[in-house]
């Protein structure tokens, strides 16, 4: 092993953890995958990737959670002891780095470190597509890396340096925010595409004297206004959906609700733009 590589253990190798790992490994990184799912790592392992029963100590550089976070429709908040439980376990096996990749609420980072006594330990959130999420991270240019120490932040910035030519390096806590603002303004974004989408559409139905295209609409909008860079959710017709927009933007709805005294209108908006879509 060179001197900039590291060893990596991926805590839970689904589609996130399973396309970070080999893109570290792709870039000269020793990976080593766990996960709760025996048969992912048989796969994993079939393939030539070194595997680990998430009990079993790696003595890895930086261990990297990538678990799953969904959103209970039941109890209306977002599901992370997942998350808890693999910092739980790592915790008792003397990390040297655990890095969070996992959609967490804000402060949750900063919450289970505090609690299971971790001394480096940082937030990495993934901004990448479910359908093409290895080739996001072929061309991914820039990271947000949120740590609480040189240790942490130098640790996550070496795995992916090899990458990565921009960090954004911020707090834990900001970095969860990034991730859900990010997340927010695109769900939003197409929100405000549909309300525009059915209020053309229905001005072109009721008019016996117009005939608009409104989509035509959103591409003019688009192109015209300085507020608006891609033109990525600038059609209408169709819910936002996907496994993370419908699950981060009621997920953060949720944990802003435990504090009324600050009201969060636009998240209220959003969605429920998005349930006329459904209907």
């Amino acid at each position: 092993m060179t001197q900039d590589q590291l060893t990596i253990e991926i805590v839970g190798s689904g589609t996130v953890g399973s396309a970070t790992g080999r893109a570290l490994s792709d870039w000269g990184h020793e990976v080593i995958f766990s996960d709760i799912d025996e048969t992912v790592l048989a796969d994993l392992s079939k393939q030539g990737y070194r595997t680990a029963d998430p009990s079993e100590a790696t003595d890895a550089d930086l261990s990297m959670v990538s678990v799953p976070t969904p959103y209970d429709e039941k109890k209306g908040t977002m599901v992370t002891h997942m998350v808890e439980k693999a910092v739980e376990t790592l915790s008792e096996q003397d990390p040297n780095v655990v890095a969070i990749r996992s959609t967490v609420p804000p402060t949750t980072t900063e919450h289970l470190a505090d609690k299971y006594g971790l001394d480096h330990y940082g937030m990495v959130p993934e901004f990448l597509f479910e359908d093409s999420a290895r080739q996001d991270l072929e061309e991914l240019e820039k990271i947000v890396v949120g740590t609480n120490s040189t240790k942490a932040r130098e640790t996550i910035k070496q795995a992916f340096s090899p990458q990565v030519s921009t960090f954004i390096e911020v707090q834990p806590t900001e970095a969860e925010f990034i991730k859900f603002g990010s997340n927010l303004f695109a769900a939003t974004k197409i929100s405000f595409s549909n309300e525009i989408w059915r209020l053309a559409s229905h001005t072109n139905n009721t008019s016996d004297t117009v005939n608009l295209y409104p989509d035509g609409v959103l591409k003019g909008i688009s192109q015209i206004s300085p507020w608006f860079g891609p033109d990525m959710g600038m059609e209408g017709g169709w819910p936002y959906g996907g496994h993370c927009l419908p699950k981060d933007t009621n997920g953060l709805r949720a944990w802003a609700e435990n504090d009324p005294s600050v009201p969060a209108p636009q998240l209220s908006g959003t969605i429920a733009e998005n349930e006329l879509m459904t209907l």
